[in-house]
């Protein structure tokens, strides 16, 4: 049986090509490089010292070796790291120590460790963006832990873990934009000092003798620093607000009955009011379509009844967990709506004397929600032998 490793292979069959066509070296050798799928950067134990993890999938395993008949259980992959002061040190210690040159051009995913992050990440940004293989649209994370567990952590149906991650976010993707963010999204919120970034959190779950890993919750960063984060529940109000959920769920419940609602489509709109004081406030319109998934209870109750309660329920449910999130930002006292810079495009005149205060603005700023919630079906059957 061939043990190949059809994502890595493809990666440096592609590297190859490119690297052939694009004329930066005169002759490369896949022999002769390592291909790094992920990145991950934690703080050292050492004050000042960051370590910097690079995953990398072994060369028989993207070359598709192994002997006919037996399978190959170590892992496809190696994960090597290095500790300095700073990125460009890390990957110079890397490249003394090994034999095969680093190839970053494929990199899929950065991952910064949670004290890390807190310790901030603007150098790190700083040197990621000059660096001459980095690429700006790769994936952003925060591991809830150190980065390097998540990079060695083996998945059940991949091989190489960050391949793996890639999927996870684009499975994310289909529910919400919001759970892929890239090194050009995170900078243009880090580089507009009204606003603040959020990135998706990520962690190694060790259950029994297993370990697999789970995206929950949003980190949340201001002025370069992880200032704290944003549950689930929060995450999902996030997508609420910015319009930004594509599908999934919502979980309603009456009090006596519940139900859940596929979500079809979502908008928002944001407009800023200002009163006599030239203090503004915001407005937010969002309308949610849903088609009903799954009826618990209701028994008896009259079909249209149902509908009526459900859309009530749905528009409540919506308005709870966009306020969550939104007192959460404002307890953090970080715009990640990017309020501020709405109001810096809509309204710059007013903007230029809010500017300099938005700091202290923001924690009290009101928001007055209009939420529309319409169900557009019952799903397959009109009728349930549940409802009358």
């Amino acid at each position: 049986m061939k043990t190949g490793l059809r994502p890595a292979a493809a990666a440096a069959a592609t590297a190859l090509l490119l690297l052939i066509s694009s004329g930066c070296y005169d002759i490369v050798e896949l022999d002769t490089i390592s291909i790094v799928t992920g990145v991950g950067i934690d703080r050292d134990e050492k004050p000042g010292l960051i370590r910097l993890t690079v995953q990398v999938g072994k060369a028989e395993t993207v070359g598709g070796g192994g002997e006919t008949g037996k399978e190959i259980s170590e892992k496809a992959y190696l994960v090597l790291d290095a500790t300095d002061r700073s990125i460009v040190g890390a990957l110079d210690s890397l490249r003394q120590d090994n034999s095969r040159t680093l190839f970053l051009h494929h990199n899929q995913l950065i991952i910064f460790g949670e004290s890390h992050a807190k310790d901030g990440i603007a150098d790190d940004i700083d040197a990621l963006m000059r660096y001459h293989q980095s690429h700006m649209n790769v994936y952003m994370l925060v591991a809830e832990g150190n980065a390097r567990e998540v990079l060695d952590t083996e998945m059940e149906l991949e091989k190489i873990p960050s391949v793996g991650i890639d999927r996870m976010i684009k499975n994310k993707m289909e529910i919400s934009k919001v759970y892929s963010v890239s090194l050009l999204e995170l900078v243009s919120k880090l580089i507009d000092k009204s606003s603040a970034a959020a990135v998706p959190i990520i962690k190694s779950i060790k259950e029994k003798d297993l370990s697999r890993l789970s995206m929950q919750g949003l980190a949340v960063f201001k002025n370069g620093r992880m200032v704290g984060k944003l549950s689930e529940n929060q995450t999902n109000g996030y997508a609420w607000m910015l319009g930004e959920i594509k599908s999934g769920s919502l979980k309603v419940n009456t009090g006596k009955d519940s139900a859940e609602l596929n979500i079809r489509a979502c908008e928002s709109k944001v407009k800023a009011v200002f009163d006599k004081n030239g203090m503004p406030k915001i407005q937010v319109d969002i309308n949610g379509r849903f088609i009903v998934e799954q009826l618990i209870g209701f028994e008896g109750q009259p079909l249209e009844e149902v509908i009526g309660l459900l859309n009530k329920v749905a528009a409540d449910t919506v308005k709870q967990v966009v306020l969550s999130c939104f007192k959460q930002t404002q307890r953090l006292n970080a715009d990640i709506f990017g309020f501020g810079s709405h109001i810096h495009k809509y309204h710059s005149r007013k903007w230029k004397a809010l500017e300099g205060r938005w700091e202290q603005i923001y924690p009290s700023l009101e928001l007055a929600l209009n939420i529309q919630t319409e169900i557009l079906g019952t799903g397959k059957i009109s009728i349930s032998p549940k409802t009358a």
